[in-house]
């Protein structure tokens, strides 16, 4: 969003402008950091991180990340430019999101809905929807798929983040991950496996901005040892408050 406001008669014209940025900061680790359990921090892997060879303890390489939302005031006056810059929180209601103002996924409000991949299908139903950012939510997966060993079976809830402009940025960040079965045989039958947790606060609802959006979707993976995972996946809608 760009707009320009310019004021004078015979003298030089002083123009504002104000442009809503989206930006991607590495953020540098200057040391040993111990972080507590259940921290979440948004990482980009520089090293390959693969789900059959990963082990307790190992170590792996990445950059610390963030997608920020900032405002960004510029006074054109004669010399050095003054400038301020603010960040931005995107709130998103419930009242919006149901209203149909955004252009949601197909079946992202839906309490329940089908997945399908890989050979499996799955049942992916969640409460409350849309999901709340900060808040606890609930709910169950039913899998039917072949017999077959597996890993595990994993839980994810993604926010793809991008900047809608030329050369624009884009991520996908994990909000939340559950672990709802170990290593072992699977399959053969349908199974329906009940899940709760509570979506981490990094500030991404669901949203559509002059510059750029914000989409999630509900992963379940089965995790394969030496083989490509199999991702059941389906929209889900985010908002930042359910008052509104």
């Amino acid at each position: 969003m760009h707009s320009k406001v310019r004021r004078g008669h015979g003298r030089a014209a002083t123009s504002a402008l104000l442009a809503l940025t989206f930006a991607a900061a590495p953020v540098a680790a200057q040391s040993r950091v111990v972080l507590p359990a259940g921290s979440v921090i948004l990482v980009r892997t520089t090293s390959p991180l693969q789900s059959a060879t990963a082990q307790t303890g190992q170590t792996f390489e990445a950059t610390v990340s963030r997608m920020d939302w900032r405002v960004e005031v510029k006074l054109d006056v004669p010399g050095m430019d003054p400038d301020v810059t603010a960040d931005v929180v995107v709130l998103q209601p419930t009242a919006l999101l149901r209203a149909g103002v955004i252009d949601l996924a197909p079946f992202a409000l839906y309490g329940s809905a089908d997945a399908a991949g890989g050979g499996a299908s799955a049942t992916i139903a969640l409460e409350p929807v849309p999901l709340c950012i900060g808040e606890p939510f609930r709910g169950s997966v039913t899998i039917a798929a072949a017999p077959q060993r597996l890993q595990e079976i994993r839980l994810e809830l993604r926010s793809k983040v991008e900047a809608t402009v030329a050369s624009g940025k884009d991520e996908q960040v994990t909000l939340w991950t559950g672990h709802v079965a170990g290593e072992g045989e699977f399959g053969g039958g349908s199974v329906t496996i009940p899940f709760d947790g509570v979506l981490a606060t990094p500030w991404l609802p669901t949203s559509r901005l002059p510059h750029g959006k914000a989409d999630a979707q509900f992963h379940v993976i089965l995790a394969k040892a030496w083989a490509q995972d199999t991702h059941l996946v389906r929209d889900i809608a985010i908002c930042s408050t359910t008052e509104l």
